[in-house]
């Protein structure tokens, strides 16, 4: 099992890359996660926490963020919805 914590889209990018090379091995992208358990980056406020909000925290405090973000979590949103509303088949 290998970590990769490059960040998006990079350890996405990587990871397809290394699939290739080895395609028995599990990878994870746990993205910017190792700076927050070294304490490099102070972890959002309780309440983002709670809410699984950290992703938007994160962006509000880093717009930079938001151009990296925007195309796909409008599709993920869209794919969620789908999935929960859509009867299967349609």
């Amino acid at each position: 099992m290998a970590l990769c914590a490059f960040g998006s889209p990079k350890q996405d990018i990587f990871i397809a890359q290394a699939k290739k090379l080895l395609p028995n091995s599990l990878f994870v992208g746990v993205g910017g996660s190792f700076d927050v358990w070294s304490g490099m980056v102070k972890r959002a406020p309780k309440i983002f926490q709670v809410l699984c909000l950290e992703w938007l925290y994160r962006t509000v405090k880093d717009p930079k963020r938001f151009k990296r973000i925007f195309p796909t979590l409008p599709l993920f949103v869209l794919r969620v919805l789908k999935e929960r509303f859509v009867p299967k088949g349609v």
